[in-house]
């Protein structure tokens, strides 16, 4: 799943980053700040989560003509400022990375409940099999 291709939580990585609202980000403030926390969101979302203009546009409450001028906005800005582009891929990797772990994890925890099940029906088969109670210690 690509979290980047989820407005929500694109809006709330990007609020975090700026010090922004999510309701100032989707909000009809034109503060610079703001604005240009919600031409971040509009970079994010097409680069990087595969979202069209329109998409975006009604994830923000915005004409895609206003998501092409903040595409724009953005690609050019980070063209000509390296730093505020690793900045960028900092905040996302910071976002993301928790939830790979989780997957992560989340994939471990099923595999070893599943090897406890393997493990409670061999329990069971050799007591129904000798009659003695076993005891699986972990």
């Amino acid at each position: 799943m690509n979290l980047l291709a989820d407005p929500e939580f694109v809006i709330d990585l990007v609020a975090r980053h700026y010090g922004v609202r999510h309701e100032e980000i989707v909000g009809t403030n034109r503060e610079h700040r703001k604005s240009f926390a919600r031409q971040v969101v509009m970079y994010i979302l097409q680069t990087r989560g595969g979202l069209g203009p329109v998409e975006i546009g009604k994830a923000l409450n915005r004409d895609h003509t206003t998501v092409y001028h903040g595409v724009r906005t953005i690609a050019g800005r980070i063209r000509m400022e390296r730093v505020e582009r690793d900045r960028l891929n900092d905040a996302i990797a910071d976002a993301v990375a928790p939830s790979i772990l989780l997957a992560g994890v989340s994939e471990a925890l099923s595999e070893a409940r599943a090897v406890v099940r393997r493990l409670e029906g061999i329990q069971e088969q050799i007591e129904t099999q000798t009659g003695y109670r076993v005891r699986v210690v972990a």
